[in-house]
C-alpha cells in the first residue's frame, strides 16, 4: 500500500513539474538571455522542471510495479483505476502542452535550423537587439528581440523572408539608434525584395 501511495503522489508531482513546464514555456519561450554577449533561449529554462518530471514519472512506474509483484494485477488495479487515470489524463493533457512548447523551439535551435544574431551597435544605455532566424517550408522567419542592459528581452516584431534568405545574419541590415531604446532596424542588400512586409521595423527595450 505504501508503494502505492508514493506511487500516486509522485504521479501528481509529475503533473504540477509538468504544470510548470508549460507556465515557463509560455512566459519565456518568446523570450531570449542575453549572457555575457551569448544568447540564451528562454525555451531552455523550461527543460529543468520537464526532465524532473519524467524522473519523478519514472520512479512513479517502479514503485508501481513493485506494489504489483507484491498485491498483484488485480488488487493494485482496485486500488489505482480511479485516481490513476485522473492523474494520467492531467499529465497526458498537460504534457503535451510544455512537450509543445519546450521542444518544438529547442527542436529548431539544436538541430542548426535556427540561428541568432546580436545587432551592432549597441544602444548608449545597454540595450541590444537580437534577430532570430528559423529555416522553415519555402521561407525563413525572422523575430526581434530588444534586449534591455537586464539581459532579458521578449519578441516584439517578426517578418517573413523568402527563398529561406536570411539577410540579417548575412549582415544586410543598418540598425539606427534614434534614442536610448529606441531603434529602427531597415533590412539592406539583395535579400530586401523578398522580405514579406515592410522592410523598417522599430525596437524599442
Amino acid at each position: 500500500m505504501a508503494d502505492i501511495t508514493r506511487s500516486r503522489q509522485l504521479l501528481i508531482a509529475t503533473a504540477v513539474l509538468l504544470a510548470v513546464t508549460a507556465l515557463i514555456s509560455a512566459r519565456w519561450g518568446k523570450a531570449v538571455l542575453l549572457v555575457g554577449g551569448h544568447v540564451i533561449p528562454g525555451w531552455l529554462l523550461g527543460t529543468v522542471p520537464l526532465l524532473a518530471a519524467v524522473v519523478v514519472a519514472v520512479i512513479a512506474r517502479r514503485l508501481r510495479r513493485r506494489a504489483t509483484a507484491t498485491l498483484g494485477t488485480d488488487r493494485v488495479a482496485k486500488l489505482t483505476v480511479l485516481p490513476s487515470a485522473a492523474i494520467y489524463t492531467a499529465v497526458a493533457l498537460i504534457g503535451f502542452s510544455a512537450v509543445y512548447e519546450t521542444l518544438w523551439p529547442a527542436g529548431w535551435d539544436l538541430f542548426g535550423v535556427a540561428d541568432y544574431t546580436v545587432l551592432e551597435p549597441t544602444s548608449p544605455d545597454g540595450c541590444v537587439v537580437v534577430v532570430r532566424d528559423a529555416a522553415n517550408f519555402g521561407y525563413t522567419s525572422e523575430e526581434l528581440f530588444p534586449v534591455p542592459a537586464g539581459g532579458v528581452g521578449r519578441q516584439t516584431d517578426g517578418w517573413l523572408v523568402r527563398n529561406h534568405d536570411r539577410p540579417v545574419k548575412n549582415g544586410n541590415y543598418r540598425l539606427t539608434w534614434n534614442s536610448p531604446g529606441d531603434a529602427t532596424l531597415e533590412i539592406t542588400g539583395p535579400g530586401t525584395s523578398e522580405v514579406v512586409g515592410m522592410p523598417l521595423r522599430d525596437a524599442q527595450c
